[in-house]
């Protein structure tokens, strides 16, 4: 687990302690007081997110809106427009790995023009987020093992994973991968968006606010100690899809803040 004290000798403190002030309703100054006094008593991660937590949701009854905003804000359709603009892909059949719901497929299937919208995830994934299954009739969603994509050889389109495969360890994502190049077909798009984790103290701050997300905000608390997570840098994954048959055609990182998650997309090529 990534440890808050560490952070807070880090270049990402003013960026921990401004969440911790949404929670607070407060300024930063009181809120840095307040967790530099856990910090103190050393009290551990789990306790500081545990109490974090129970202070969030004492006077709140639902968080549902919450989620669906930031589900939704995972997709930035002016991003990528710009990254598709100029090039073609067929229209015959998109596949989303690891969706949240389907709010996601449904509005990168209206981007790319492809009517035929797939997700898959893995079996149970719903008991770690306040999902509403309700949704998910909207888009052809089926449960996968996390490494084996059933569908038939280069029947694919067009293939999203956003903000997945830092989750996968590098055994199973190396299988992900090859299954992967198996069902897209050839000359078919990869559009990827993930992180791009250049040295220890990203690491620790991005999972820091994985589990601000997932264990504060979201009433389901098992996130904070079961959560793992497994970063590449943008030019170590590209490496890896090279060997699998891709090649990046386009990129897009955010050079005014490094921390954010950047788009890329992949052309099958063999």
């Amino acid at each position: 687990m990534s440890s808050i004290k560490e952070l807070y000798k880090s270049k990402y403190k003013e960026s921990v302690i401004k969440l911790f002030s949404i929670i607070f309703k407060n300024d930063n100054k009181l809120t840095n007081e307040i967790i530099s006094n856990y910090i103190e008593k050393d009290y551990s991660d789990y306790l500081i997110f545990r109490i974090l937590h129970s202070y969030y949701w004492k006077d709140r009854k639902d968080n549902n809106k919450l989620e669906e905003a930031r589900i939704r804000s995972k997709i930035k359709s002016n991003e990528i427009n710009k990254l598709l603009k100029g090039l073609e892909w067929r229209k015959e059949k998109y596949l989303d790995v690891g969706c949240e719901e389907c709010y996601f497929p449904i509005d990168m299937g209206n981007i790319l023009g492809i009517k035929d919208i797939n997700c898959v995830n893995i079996r149970d994934w719903e008991s770690s987020y306040n999902i509403d299954k309700s949704n998910m009739g909207k888009c052809n969603f089926r449960y996968y093992n996390g490494t084996d994509l059933e569908y038939e050889s280069e029947s694919i389109s067009v293939i999203s994973s956003i903000m997945v495969l830092h989750h996968i360890d590098p055994i199973s994502r190396e299988k992900l991968l090859n299954s992967i190049n198996r069902v897209l077909e050839k000359g078919g798009l990869l559009i990827i968006k993930e992180h791009n984790s250049q040295d220890g103290d990203y690491k620790k701050y991005v999972d820091f606010i994985h589990r601000y997300y997932e264990s504060i905000l979201v009433k389901d608390f098992r996130w904070v100690k079961k959560y793992k997570t497994y970063y590449m840098s943008m030019r170590e994954l590209e490496i890896e899809l090279n060997k699998k048959g891709f090649k990046k055609l386009r990129s897009k990182e955010n050079k005014y803040k490094l921390d954010l998650p950047y788009y890329a997309i992949y052309k099958k090529i063999n």
